[in-house]
């Protein structure tokens, strides 16, 4: 059987390795600009911008990107403003009140961004047309919710069916779905969906419930909230603060534990001074005897 030698070909790897990394840096950089639409309730809209840069077949987070967005048209008067990318590429613009007046005039908007860049293969733009919409919700006593879904054009608010829409409880830290699935909008552009959770609320029993169009292409992301009085009051008990508890001040510490510490304590230092009282009683006996 023919030996194979592997150290020329391992001197052959090694050779051809710079080769391959180079090949890897010379790599073109695709940018790439991603802007989504959010508007929640009443408050003004504004836009979310993420811009990546394909490596490899695959995308990073572009930091330090300077990104200029506009209100329908590219020019000076029309600009929403600028936003420096984070460590996640990302930054938020808000629509300016400047430009509401006429966002509440359309029925359809486009928002401009453009990447500027001292590089001109990194300067690229996106579009992104949005169809004003909105969402309009009800609750009942019996934890009933219904949310309509309306978009506008020349006639006015008209309802839109095959949407899908996701309710769900507000809290403090997230979003507490209200049923497993999204929601399907019929031909009135209303869902309706009933709570059987009982979820704690303020004090007086409040809840925040809301309905969320998630990243639909031509609506964009619509948020709606409205408050109703579904949940659990919260009570405030501060009754074991006045009790001798662990999570009480110090002067309510509890018994056992300013006793059985102390009796540790005084045990150690009783064997030490045993201790002691035995070596100098050794010391005494030993002296006649020297």
């Amino acid at each position: 059987m023919k030996e194979i030698k592997v150290f020329p070909i391992l001197l052959i790897g090694l050779w051809m390795l710079p080769a391959f990394s180079v090949s890897a840096q010379g790599e073109e950089i695709e940018p790439r600009v991603d802007v989504s639409y959010f508007r929640t309730g009443d408050d003004l809209p504004y836009l979310k911008i993420v811009v990546r840069k394909r490596v490899e077949r695959r995308y990073f987070p572009m930091k330090g990107m300077i990104v200029h967005a506009y209100f329908n048209e590219e020019k000076p008067e029309r600009a929403m403003g600028t936003i420096t990318t984070n460590d996640r590429g990302e930054g938020i613009i808000e629509m300016p009140t400047s430009a509401m007046e006429e966002w509440h005039k359309l029925h359809a908007f486009d928002f401009i961004a453009t990447v500027d860049a001292t590089d001109s293969s990194l300067a690229v733009d996106e579009t992104l047309s949005i169809q004003k919409a909105r969402i309009r919700m009800t609750t009942t006593d019996d934890k009933t919710i219904k949310a309509v879904i309306e978009h506008s054009d020349e006639e006015g608010w008209n309802p839109v069916e095959e949407i899908e829409l996701k309710l769900f409880v507000k809290r403090q830290f997230g979003r507490l779905p209200i049923t497993e699935d999204p929601l399907t909008s019929d031909a009135d552009g209303s869902i309706e969906a009933e709570s059987t959770d009982e979820v704690p609320g303020d004090a007086q029993g409040l809840l925040t419930v809301g309905c969320w169009l998630e990243d639909h292409d031509e609506f964009g992301n619509i948020i709606a909230y409205t408050t109703t009085k579904w949940g659990t009051p919260t009570v405030d008990d501060n009754s074991a603060f006045e009790q001798r508890t662990l999570w009480s001040t110090r002067d309510k510490t509890p018994l056992w534990l300013l006793i059985f510490p102390n009796l540790i304590i005084a045990g150690i230092w009783g064997i030490i001074f045993f201790l002691i009282y035995q070596i100098i009683k050794i010391k005494r006996i030993s002296k006649p005897m020297e």
